[in-house]
C-alpha cells in the first residue's frame, strides 16, 4: 500500500518463492493440529491479498502456477524457477559413491523428512547395504542424530561451502520430504548435474519430471529402499535418467529459461 501510494507508477511484482500456505497446511495434516491449519489459512489470506494488489505474481513450480491461474483468472501467474548454471562433464556411475541429502535443518520440511528417512529407510537399505555411505549436507543437525547413526555409515557435513562436491562425489541425491511447496532446490541443483534423484511425489511437484525417466519417485519406505538399492547398481538406468534429468534442468531452471520468461515480462 505504501509503494501505491508514493509510486503509483511502479509495476509492482510478488516474488512467492513457494506459496507457504501451501506447506503450511500440509504440515498441519500430517500432525494433524488445528492450530497450524488456522495458522495457513491465515498465511493464505494474506499471500492471496498480495497477489490481488500487485501487477504480477511469480512462482516457481508449475503446480503453484496453474493453481493460482484458476485461482486469479484476471491475474499475469508467471514462473520463474530457481536457477543453476549447467554443469558439463560432471563425473560418471563408476566414479560415484554413496547418498547424498541436501537441506538446512533450521528449514522444518527438511528435518522432518530427513528424520523419517532414517527412521524408517536407512535401516533396510543399511541392511542390505552397510558399504553405502548417506552424506548430509546442511546446518543445524540435531547432535543426537550425529552419535545416533554414525554406526550405520552416515556423516553429518554441517554447512558446505562448495556443494557441487557433494553432488560429484554421490551417486543419488534423495528428497524423503513429506511436506513443502514450491520447486525443491536440492532436486533442481542435482538435475544441473545430471545426479539423479529419488524423490517422494511431494518433493518433485510441479518440476516437470516422469517417474522413471527423469526422476524416481517413491513414498513408503519399501518402495524408497528398494529404489536406491536399484539405482545403485543399474548403470544404464542411472546413466538414462542423469541424461533426461539434466535435460530438463535445461529446459526448466538454466539461466536461459529464466531469461526467456524476464523477457517476455518486460516485453508485456
Amino acid at each position: 500500500d505504501t509503494l501505491r501510494k508514493y509510486f503509483p507508477g511502479a509495476k509492482l511484482i510478488f516474488d512467492t518463492v513457494d506459496l507457504h500456505h501451501v506447506r503450511e497446511m500440509q504440515e498441519a495434516e500430517i500432525v494433524q493440529s488445528d492450530t497450524l491449519r488456522k495458522n495457513a489459512m491465515a498465511t493464505r489470506t494474506k499471500e492471496f491479498a498480495l497477489i490481488e494488489k500487485c501487477d504480477e505474481t511469480w512462482v516457481v513450480s508449475e503446480s503453484e502456477r496453474h493453481s493460482l491461474s484458476s485461482t486469479f483468472p484476471g491475474k499475469n501467474i508467471r514462473r520463474i524457477s530457481n536457477i543453476h548454471p549447467l554443469r558439463h562433464g560432471t563425473p560418471t556411475f563408476d566414479d560415484r559413491k554413496g547418498i547424498l541429502f541436501v537441506g538446512n535443518f533450521r528449514h522444518p520440511p527438511n528435518q522432518d523428512g530427513l528424520q523419517w528417512f532414517l527412521e524408517s529407510v536407512l535401516p533396510i537399505v543399511h541392511a542390505a547395504r552397510p558399504d553405502i555411505p548417506l552424506h548430509i549436507a546442511g546446518a543445524g543437525a540435531p547432535e543426537q542424530w550425529i552419535k545416533k547413526y554414525e554406526s550405520m555409515n552416515v556423516t553429518f557435513l554441517g554447512h558446505v561451502h562448495d556443494i557441487e562436491k557433494c553432488i560429484d562425489d554421490a551417486r543419488i541425491n534423495i528428497a524423503p520430504l513429506r511436506y513443502g511447496a514450491g520447486a525443491k532446490g536440492k532436486i533442481s541443483q542435482a538435475l544441473a548435474s545430471g545426479l539423479p534423484s529419488i524423490a517422494t511425489g511431494i518433493a518433485a511437484d510441479g518440476m516437470c519430471l516422469k517417474n522413471g525417466e527423469s526422476v524416481i519417485l517413491a513414498e513408503t519406505p519399501k518402495a524408497i529402499s528398494d529404489s536406491i538399492l536399484a539405482l545403485y547398481e543399474n548403470e544404464t538406468l542411472w546413466n538414462l535418467v542423469s541424461k533426461n534429468a539434466y535435460a530438463v534442468a535445461e529446459e526448466f531452471f538454466s539461466g536461459g529459461a529464466a531469461e526467456q520468461e524476464i523477457r517476455a515480462m518486460l516485453s508485456s
